[in-house]
């Protein structure tokens, strides 16, 4: 983050060519790997605590409900949906 951020604290060095642009836009290609190596993936075992403490940090985010990528994270499913899915419509 001090190298991403050194650049930022000297922008008219940076000015010219694009190179302002092409450095801003390589930072945002590495902190979304970052990201995605450090995310949770598909059928990896979690303990309870971990996924409290999962959901407790999405819900501070401003952009939790997607992935890096910019895929959704989150789905709302209604509760008839969830019911027809259990065969337990009109129960409960």
């Amino acid at each position: 983050m001090e190298i991403l951020g050194a650049g930022r604290n000297h922008p008219a060095a940076l000015d010219g060519a694009g190179l302002k642009e092409a450095l801003e836009a390589l930072a945002d290609s590495w902190l979304y790997s970052l990201a995605c190596r450090a995310a949770v993936k598909a059928g990896e075992k979690m303990s309870l605590e971990a996924m409290t403490r999962l959901l407790e940090d999405l819900s501070r985010e401003p952009h939790g409900a997607y992935c890096p990528h910019g895929r959704p994270a989150i789905q709302l499913i209604e509760r008839g949906t969830i019911e027809k899915r259990f065969h337990r419509q009109g129960q409960g």
